[in-house]
């Protein structure tokens, strides 16, 4: 080889090696970008009062893949085992949203305006369940 053909052959390598960085770097800021909004959405239900999913996102964000796969599993057996355990984590939610929406006047109205649909579906099924 000519030492043009080396020098040649040196400027395609760096090439070719800085395009597969740039392309492995997308790559990985891609997967941060992932975890951080995992992060953010287990954060989000945890405040909501949800146990079980955010858990299962934490394990995904640091990458716990053994302790991941056991939430999984949890959860299937939670599934499978009837709707009992899904409705204790959800009633759990629903108390503290409904705490939270409680504390402002904005959720009072909110409260008050589906406490009030309640009342209005109540008077129409009543006599319609009475006549049967």
């Amino acid at each position: 080889m000519l030492p043009w053909e080396y020098i040649l052959a040196a400027i395609v390598c760096l090439v070719v090696g800085r395009e597969i960085g740039k392309w492995l770097f997308n790559s990985r800021s891609k997967v941060v970008g992932v975890k951080r909004s995992a992060q953010e959405l287990a954060i989000k239900l945890r405040e909501f009062g949800l146990k079980l999913f955010p858990t299962l996102l934490e394990d995904l964000v640091v990458g716990n893949v053994d302790d991941m796969l056991d939430r999984i599993r949890d959860l299937s057996t939670i599934a499978k085992s009837g709707d009992d355990a899904i409705l204790k984590e959800l009633n759990g939610t629903f108390d503290r949203v409904l705490a939270a929406k409680l504390c402002t006047a904005e959720g009072r109205a909110v409260v008050a305006a589906k406490l009030a649909e309640a009342e209005k579906i109540a008077v129409l099924v009543v006599p319609v369940v009475a006549a049967v």
